[in-house]
């Protein structure tokens, strides 16, 4: 009778055991699952966050003629209606070289420093009249000239009295953003702070004047606008400045 006693109490103990180890691990995973069910909320919340918005945008452009050829050279900007565009101490240089300028066209903001360079073994006399601004200048071989300031936005062309073939293009604008063709036509302007843009497009070359080529743009979802223009370009036969200071002497070349 006393073994039999024992015996049942160890069946007891061993089910008390048994029993309280379930309730354990019952406590364990409920645990487990208040802490599953809680994280999706945290997620949730980071998904419901408003996205991101890049306050930078870009402009791709293509720039053809009327046969659908790129061209080359062709200068692309963007004027701002929100803000005034920000001004840079710009400081750049044409080089003359082989008789020609080098850049053909040089793109500028409104108060850029120009000078030139003579790389030629030559002597050039450059010179312009326009109605952004007048001066020239006698380069000797090899020689450099003082920085000349354009603070008037438009169009200056260069011409060398000594060497009449010779034509070069300045073009002053009133903004920072700008960028000129390649051979396949297309320029891009980056880094534009985000906001609506008056595109535009000059070639020296091209008929009409900017402002007829105007394309606005404005902030979208898409971080880059495509903004694409189809330039009538007049022939060029006689390509320099209508004429040169008449009163220059032109030294042999």
């Amino acid at each position: 009778m006393k073994r039999q006693y024992q015996e049942k109490t160890t069946i007891v103990k061993t089910k008390s055991g048994t029993i309280l180890q379930k309730v354990m691990r019952g406590a364990l995973l409920l645990s487990v699952i208040a802490c599953t069910m809680s994280a999706p909320a945290v997620a949730n919340d980071e998904m419901s966050a408003p996205p991101v918005v890049n306050d930078e945008m870009a402009v791709h452009s293509i720039v053809k003629d009327k046969m659908g050829k790129p061209v080359k050279d062709a200068v692309v900007y963007a004027m701002p209606t929100e803000r005034m565009a920000p001004t840079k101490d710009w400081e750049t240089t044409i080089i003359v070289e082989n008789k020609t300028f080098q850049p053909f066209v040089l793109p500028v903001q409104t108060g850029a420093a120009v000078s030139f360079v003579n790389a030629d073994r030559v002597q050039h006399h450059i010179y312009t009249i326009s109605p952004v601004i007048n001066f020239d200048l006698r380069l000797d071989k090899a020689a450099s000239s003082e920085r000349i300031a354009l603070d008037k936005a438009g169009v200056v062309v260069l011409g060398c009295a000594i060497h009449d073939r010779m034509v070069g293009y300045v073009y002053v604008m009133e903004t920072a953003y700008f960028a000129k063709t390649g051979d396949d036509g297309s320029a891009d302007l980056i880094d534009l702070p985000r906001g609506t843009y008056n595109v535009l497009v000059w070639h020296p070359w091209m008929e009409g004047s900017p402002d007829e080529t105007d394309k606005r743009i404005a902030p979208s979802s898409q971080s880059i606008a495509n903004v694409d223009f189809v330039l009538t370009l007049r022939i060029r036969n006689n390509p320099q400045p209508r004429h040169s200071p008449s009163s220059l002497e032109h030294p042999g070349e």
